[in-house]
């Protein structure tokens, strides 16, 4: 394997430092949608909590408001004409009377509200009868609730001292309580009635968007899963590499080392350390004796040379140079040393 190039470590490297941050960033990511998934799905739970308290007020206050509206029929159905008769012989109210009559006048939408009107109008039993059954409490002004709101709050101290007197000036002040009553229960059962489809809206809108929640940490996952491989594969790569650097710097000093220490020069070759010395070759015809040197001869005849002759005067081969005061001379070399 070839062993890359310094730009091709860079690049190498760079793109593991491209892969750590990006897996920085679709963690970054991820941990952020995961606390928004959890603040969508605390708000969610908020608003289930919320949708299922509202749904039992609207069962609560429905059935409260059924209960009042039975009450006004019952009263009204209790409202007879011998109570009506019992009533006008009331000669003396005390002062609890006369706020009930009173009342009982302002829920009957009259102006005048004296003592004196209130029992004429209890003479006209069949007109005042009609005029019972034909009030709808829900639709009762505010200003009418304000004046009769203490009567719901004061209803047992009411009825306590109404005890004296006869059993109609009792039913005329439950049948204000229940007209009270049902105008309070009806108009909370209509707010929260108006409360509940926002409440469901709500509802679906985090359940989608919890839903894409899910969808983007999905995609982001998935993406953690993609950089991770990617960056295993480059990291395992690049180790690879790194020991394919290494062996072939190992292998090309073992070899710089080989050829250090194994000198095959021909001159080696040819010597007695690893040339024909060195070999065990049998004397033979076809390796005479005259082959090898004979180094029980004397220096003269170790290579079977004719002795050296006495070198004369003119044997001397003279080179001369510009300068003619030198001059260099060389004999006939008679064997090498090795």
């Amino acid at each position: 394997m070839e062993t890359a190039s310094p730009l091709e470590e860079n690049l190498e490297i760079n793109a593991i430092h491209l892969l750590k941050k990006e897996l920085h960033n679709c963690e970054t990511f991820s941990s952020r949608f995961r606390k928004k998934l959890k603040n969508t799905k605390e708000r969610l739970d908020k608003v289930n909590s919320n949708l299922h308290l509202t749904k039992q007020q609207i069962d609560i206050f429905t059935q409260e408001s059924n209960r009042a509206l039975e009450g006004i029929k019952d009263t009204n159905w209790q409202f007879t004409k011998e109570i009506c008769k019992e009533i006008i012989k009331i000669k003396k109210p005390n002062s609890t009377l006369l706020d009930v009559s009173q009342k009982f006048m302002l829920v009957l939408d009259q102006k005048d509200r004296s003592w004196n009107t209130f029992k004429a109008v209890m003479k006209n039993f069949t007109p005042l009868k009609s005029l019972m059954s034909s009030i709808q409490a829900q639709y009762l002004t505010d200003e009418q609730m304000n004046e009769l709101i203490d009567v719901w709050k004061n209803q047992q101290s009411i009825q306590y001292k109404l005890k004296k007197y006869c059993k109609g000036v009792s039913i005329l002040a439950e049948w204000i309580n229940y007209s009270v009553e049902y105008k309070l229960k009806k108009e909370t059962l209509l707010a929260i009635e108006q409360k509940y489809p926002e409440l469901i809206k709500k509802k679906t809108h985090l359940t989608n968007k919890i839903s894409e929640i899910n969808s983007q940490i999905l995609i982001i996952e998935e993406k953690i899963a993609e950089v991770k491989l990617s960056l295993e594969s480059a990291e395992i790569l690049k180790i690879d590499e790194d020991c394919t650097d290494y062996s072939n710097f190992s292998n090309k000093s073992l070899n710089r080392s080989e050829e250090r220490s194994v000198v095959t020069t021909p001159l080696h070759q040819g010597t007695a350390s690893g040339g024909i010395m060195k070999m065990n070759v049998p004397l033979t015809p076809k390796f005479p004796r005259q082959f090898f040197p004979n180094f029980e001869l004397n220096s003269e005849e170790l290579y079977l040379e004719a002795p050296a002759k006495k070198v004369q005067e003119e044997d001397i081969k003279m080179l001369f140079y510009d300068d003619a005061s030198e001059n260099l001379g060389c004999c006939r070399m008679r064997f090498f040393c090795f």
